[in-house]
């Protein structure tokens, strides 16, 4: 009795150990998965590694861009590679752009194109991703990249002479000229001030600029260039109607950065 006891004993063991023996034995990746022809990426390289955002024109809203060509290359075949430029801690994409394929598709060169403002200076990350057919990805590669600008300043609009009261002219004197002048500075340096913008508060499509570009016979009129001084010029016709023009008044500098405002009133009068 107990013979037979042991002998179904073990025959149970036996079972067991070849059901663990199964399961711990590693399943063969198919290529339907996809799994085994991700591509990796052998070499990416990429120009500049350094900008100096001060070298480059900003846009109407401040920004400037910056291009950077881009190469890979890939041990296999891929569907797609993308390059991203993010935070050193990978908490901001700047960008994404897709690479256009080589003829072999184990590469891709481009560009990738980004607009940034100065204030974003500091070393960010260019990562290239590499995807299979399935849009599976097991590789990327990374480089940092250095973006750098001096400390950038806001204007400061100090004071608007703007006259209370302009009286419109009669017909036999057909028009009238005045002007307006603004103080400001900055510490980045006056040249650094690209202009001073006049907006009509009831109507916000309505502006001027003030220019301290020394143009006094022209169409600023302004005084002297390069000064604290900036000038508009302006005129009004003998068939305006009596009515009081508000208008805000801000620095706005090289980089889009724009100063405190002030507001001055003008009151056209028969």
């Amino acid at each position: 009795m107990m013979r037979l006891l042991f002998r179904k004993a073990w025959v149970l063991f036996l079972i067991s150990l070849a059901l663990l023996i199964e399961a711990c034995t590693p399943v063969p990746i198919s290529e339907d998965s996809g799994l085994a022809l991700a591509p990796s990426i052998q070499k990416f390289s990429f120009t500049p590694n350094d900008v100096d955002l001060d070298s480059l024109v900003p846009d109407s809203r401040g920004r400037v861009r910056v291009d950077f060509q881009v190469s890979v290359e890939t041990n296999l075949e891929t569907e797609a590679i993308t390059v991203s430029l993010i935070s050193e801690d990978g908490d901001d994409v700047l960008a994404t752009s897709s690479l256009v394929l080589s003829s072999s598709r184990k590469g891709a060169s481009g560009e990738v194109s980004v607009l940034l403002t100065k204030s974003q200076t500091g070393r960010y990350l260019l990562v290239a991703s590499a995807f299979s057919s399935k849009g599976i990805s097991f590789s990327n590669s990374r480089g940092s990249v250095n973006l750098r600008a001096r400390i950038n300043y806001l204007p400061v609009l100090i004071q608007v002479n703007s006259p209370d009261t302009v009286f419109i002219p009669t017909p036999t004197e057909g028009r009238r000229v005045f002007q307006i002048t603004a103080v400001a500075t900055d510490t980045n340096g006056i040249a650094d001030i690209r202009e001073i913008l006049a907006t009509r508060l009831d109507n916000p499509q309505i502006t001027f600029s003030l220019l301290n570009d020394g143009d006094r016979n022209g169409q600023s009129g302004d005084f002297s260039a390069a000064d604290s001084v900036f000038t508009a010029t302006l005129q009004i016709n003998s068939d305006n109607t009596s009515v009081t023009r508000t208008f805000s008044y801000q620095a706005i500098d090289k980089s889009g950065a724009k100063s405190n405002i002030i507001q001055r009133s003008i009151t056209f009068v028969r």
